[in-house]
């Protein structure tokens, strides 16, 4: 195909930092349509501007969803709690239903692997697509975003704003989406993912959980330290992972988690966009009684601690 130096750099950046990082952290890929950038964006600088979060609080992280909300349940801080919800519910994991699929990362456990291309990260990457469907309403997870944090604006500003903000969006619109690189430390693998398998060539999107018991940590040390025959299972390159979402561990900013996006947006773009959202917000902010910005805790950050 034609050659994309910019797509060469993003893969050369991403291998860069699993070789800086592999002794102390696993490695995982998602891969989300570009649309979502705003949602990350506004999040960022919202949560350093309201919530006492420093620049460099964001230098290694990303938001991959609205904090708050469902994710906020003390009763899932681990993978086993959703298990034993489960339980609770009378049902077995289910991604197929919207209540465990709302709270679970679909990720790869290389940059290329996990089984046919309608699975992989790279494949929604380059194709700007997003799996499970999630918040394909855009305008509505900007809504979110301002009421995680309390910004009350009345209806016809509130609609202005957010138009406004889907307009910016538009101006580092790409043919890619964004890929995510996901490091998680070593220790804490096993407690917040589990791992998935494609059923079969036939079944694409048939995925089955492997083993409840089995820890994640094994089989990546398979895939990357053991030869293939000593590995416990078949078609090694088609297995995924699930990671729990929640305000504790993977929404908090704090908690030791690495995120890097990539992206092929021109980085001259990227500081028009920058500047120009820095300008929305300074408005969004004027627009604002002095009570409601009263009523915000700054120095409580956005999530909570674990």
């Amino acid at each position: 195909g034609d050659e994309r130096p910019d797509l060469q750099a993003i893969v050369e950046k991403a291998l860069t930092q699993e070789d800086t990082l592999k002794e102390e952290f696993y490695v995982f890929y998602h891969g989300q349509k570009w649309q979502f950038r705003i949602v990350q964006d506004l999040l960022r600088k919202l949560s350093i501007r309201l919530r006492g979060y420093s620049q460099g609080d964001f230098s290694e992280f990303c938001y991959l969803r609205v904090p708050g909300g469902i994710f906020e349940d003390s009763n899932l801080k681990i993978m086993s709690d959703l298990f034993k919800q489960g339980e609770v519910m009378g049902e077995s994991v289910d991604e197929d239903k919207p209540w465990f699929a709302d709270r679970l990362l679909s990720v790869n456990l290389s940059l290329f692997g996990g089984g046919f291309s309608s699975c992989l990260a790279w494949y929604y990457f380059t194709e700007n697509d997003t799996c499970f469907g999630y918040g394909s309403n855009i305008k509505k997870l900007l809504g979110d975003v301002f009421a995680c944090f309390s910004i009350a604006l009345e209806e016809t500003l509130l609609e202005k704003y957010l138009n406004e903000l889907l307009s910016l969006n538009e101006t580092i619109k790409t043919k890619e989406g964004n890929l995510f690189q996901i490091f998680i430390p070593k220790g804490e693998v096993n407690k917040y993912m589990y791992l998935s398998c494609i059923l079969n060539s036939h079944d694409a999107d048939k995925i089955k959980i492997v083993d409840k018991a089995f820890d994640v940590s094994r089989l990546i040390n398979s895939y990357f330290y053991r030869p293939v025959s000593e590995v416990r299972f078949n078609d090694l390159d088609y297995f995924q992972g699930r990671i729990l979402l929640n305000n504790y561990f993977m929404l908090n900013p704090r908690s030791g988690v690495k995120i890097f996006r990539y992206t092929t947006v021109n980085q001259k773009d990227v500081e028009k966009y920058e500047e120009k959202l820095d300008k929305l917000i300074d408005d969004i902010s004027t627009c604002m009684s002095r009570q409601v910005f009263q009523n915000t805790d700054l120095q409580s950050p956005l999530v909570l601690e674990r």
